[in-house]
């Protein structure tokens, strides 16, 4: 059976390289083919979390794979249907704008323009600081989640912080998630949301964002 290929792409949100490629190595793990992608930050800045020739070591370990870091060696991607799925991980908030306006000037972005032109999924897992924190601000688009996610109370908060401006929900669960979504401020939600998006885990991102709603332990959730 022919293994799902999933393009991994990384930017430069420097200090979330390890917890990235821990995920990376369990995709590996369940027998995934990862190709890996670079931005051009991430494939050429040496930085105090890590040096770019080891993050290329690292992903010659994880995938047998050199990088892509090139808009010819990207552009491929769509024509070729190399990708069953592409995920950005970490999305800095500068990618993420350009993403939304249909940028593509580097290998990432090159990637999920080529890689979409086949209607197949991109994931992204936002990374940004205070700093990139507005660019999401300025990207004229409305951001939605609906389901069991948006009714969730803690990740409701998760997904406000990361930009999400509208969530749909059954009526049931309104109140709760109101109530908890009341109790934080913007600043508060973003500051959750950061704390998740480095967690190495869902379990644990779900922990260290509940530890932080006291309001959800007052209202027995």
């Amino acid at each position: 059976m022919k293994k799902t290929t999933v393009g991994f792409a990384m930017t430069g949100s420097f200090c979330t390289f390890d917890a990235v490629l821990a995920q990376m190595r369990e995709l590996v793990r369940r027998d995934y083919d990862v190709i890996p992608i670079l931005s051009y930050n991430a494939a050429q800045l040496d930085t105090r979390f890590m040096e770019a020739a080891q993050l290329h070591r690292e992903l010659k370990s994880i995938t047998g794979r050199d990088p892509i870091q090139t808009l010819q060696q990207a552009e491929p991607i769509g024509p070729k249907k190399l990708l069953d799925a592409l995920v950005i991980a970490p999305c800095t908030g500068n990618t993420l704008a350009k993403l939304a306006h249909s940028i593509a000037d580097g290998p990432v972005t090159m990637a999920a323009k080529s890689h979409l032109r086949n209607g197949r999924p991109v994931i992204v897992a936002v990374s940004t600081n205070d700093a990139l924190a507005g660019a999401a601000d300025s990207v004229p688009r409305s951001v939605g989640v609906c389901g069991e996610a948006a009714a969730d109370p803690a990740l409701a908060v998760v997904l406000t912080g990361i930009g999400v401006n509208t969530l749909s929900m059954t009526p049931r669960a309104l109140a709760t998630v109101g109530a908890v979504l009341a109790s934080v401020t913007l600043a508060e939600a973003q500051e959750l949301a950061g704390i998740a998006l480095v967690a190495r885990t869902a379990a644990e991102a779900r922990t260290q964002v509940r530890s932080r709603l006291p309001v959800l332990e007052q209202l027995g959730l």
